[in-house]
């Protein structure tokens, strides 16, 4: 199939599929555990700063279309913007580093 559509028809099935694979999980995972309404508090603030980080390479790359530059910036940029829209604070990365490494 790749062949016919190329490596982009190939991303976008890709994407499509996730969304599906995204909707019908969340549906399932509603209904089991029956919640009256979905407070997308957290999740919300984490896709406000995934778009504010597509904003900022979008400028970044009319500076330099480069991957070494894009990445270092999407490195450092995502977890600011996780921090300063309030999706992730210092008390989580507290919780994360004392977990340690799996068993």
């Amino acid at each position: 199939m790749i062949v016919l559509v190329g490596f982009m028809g190939a991303a976008w099935m890709t994407l499509l599929t996730e969304i599906v694979v995204f909707g019908g999980s969340s549906w399932l995972i509603h209904g089991a555990l029956d919640l009256r309404s979905v407070d997308l508090g957290r999740i919300g603030r984490a896709v406000v700063a995934a778009l504010l980080l597509v904003g900022a390479l979008s400028a970044v790359q009319l500076v330099s279309d480069s991957l070494a530059v894009l990445l270092p910036a999407a490195c450092v940029g995502y977890p600011a913007l996780l921090f300063g829209v309030r999706a992730l604070t210092l008390d989580d990365l507290r919780v994360l580093l004392r977990r340690g490494t799996p068993v």
